[in-house]
C-alpha cells in the first residue's frame, strides 16, 4: 500500500473506533471519496493523537511528525 493509503487508513481507523478502516483505492490519485468518509474531522483526530503522545510533534508542518503520530513507518527508505 502507498504511504498515502497508510495515512488515510490510520486516520479513518482512529475516527471510527470498532469499525474496520476503509480500503483506499490504489494509485492514481485523486480517488473519489465516499460521502461517509468526507464527514471525518481529520484535525480533531490528529489533535487527539498529539495530545496523547509524550513527544512534541508538529504534525501540521512535518510529514514525518504526522507519520509518527499515526504509527506509520517514517523512515527515509519508506518515504522514497
Amino acid at each position: 500500500m502507498s504511504i498515502f493509503g497508510d495515512i488515510v487508513n490510520k486516520i479513518f481507523h482512529r475516527a471510527k473506533p470498532g469499525e474496520q478502516a476503509p480500503a483506499v483505492a490504489p494509485e492514481p490519485l485523486p480517488a473519489p471519496i465516499p460521502a461517509a468518509l468526507s464527514n471525518v474531522d481529520v484535525e480533531a483526530v490528529m489533535e487527539q493523537l498529539a495530545s496523547e503522545n509524550p513527544q512534541k510533534l508538529n504534525w501540521r508542518v512535518s510529514i514525518v511528525d504526522m507519520m509518527k503520530l499515526l504509527g506509520v513507518d517514517s523512515s527515509l527508505d519508506h518515504r522514497k
